[in-house]
């Protein structure tokens, strides 16, 4: 005969009841205040019903969550561009420095070197007894036809008359340290000067350079030799 298994209690009840005889008299007692104790499912050929699985934790609100820390965007220039101003910045101090360096050791070029007719380049020029009385002062220069040219103002300091005279002109200009490098040469032919006077000159300039980039004449200093020897 079959039986079938209360729902409820898990009692095995006959198949003549459509109740469970257990579980329907429970209803009909009236209700204590006790709590009602699981019933045990029984053990069936020594095979025990599977354990009630504990109910799922619920879900945690998403507002319980802790909030992530703030992160501020990242600035500034990437790393690899910064590396190359960098460089760029090393290149052209070091490249500054060897310019400057080899500019200081290029030397300075020399003056036009002037040969007069009949008189040897190497012979010495000997002192002159004129040249105490005799001053070159307001040098001006110019250019003509692309041709530089030098004017000055010649000047005797004696009480005599001074006779027609050659003088060799050099120009050198005067450097902040004190020195002078020499800038340019010309010669004068002085005619006769009568006593404390004075005569405005003017005559080509030899020189490698254009009269603009010359020094200014305050910077310009005039060294002679006067060529015409002296009277017996």
């Amino acid at each position: 005969m079959f039986t079938w298994i209360c729902p409820k209690c898990g009692m095995e009840v006959s198949p003549s009841y459509n109740e469970c005889p257990q579980c329907a008299g429970k209803l009909d007692q009236p209700a204590t205040g006790e709590p009602l104790k699981p019933v045990e499912p029984p053990a069936f050929g020594g095979v025990t019903a599977p354990p009630v699985p504990p109910p799922a934790p619920a879900p945690v609100p998403a507002q319980s969550l802790p909030p992530t820390p703030y992160q501020p965007p990242r600035s500034g220039m990437p790393g690899w561009l910064v590396t190359l101003l960098v460089a760029g910045g090393l290149i052209a101090v070091v490249g500054g420095g060897v310019y400057l360096y080899n500019l200081k050791k290029t030397p300075p070029a020399p003056a036009a070197q002037v040969t007069l007719p009949g008189r040897a380049e190497s012979a010495p020029l000997q002192p002159h007894p004129y040249a105490k009385y005799i001053e070159l002062s307001g040098v001006r220069i110019t250019e003509e036809h692309d041709k530089p040219q030098v004017a000055v103002l010649v000047v005797n300091h004696s009480g005599a008359e001074l006779p027609p005279l050659d003088i060799l002109v050099h120009l050198k200009a005067v450097t902040a340290t004190g020195q002078s490098e020499p800038e340019a040469t010309f010669t004068l032919k002085v005619p006769s000067l009568a006593p404390y006077s004075a005569k405005d000159l003017t005559t080509g300039l030899q020189t490698k350079k254009r009269a603009y980039e010359l020094a200014d004449w305050q910077f310009l200093r005039s060294e002679f030799q006067i060529l015409t020897p002296p009277a017996a």
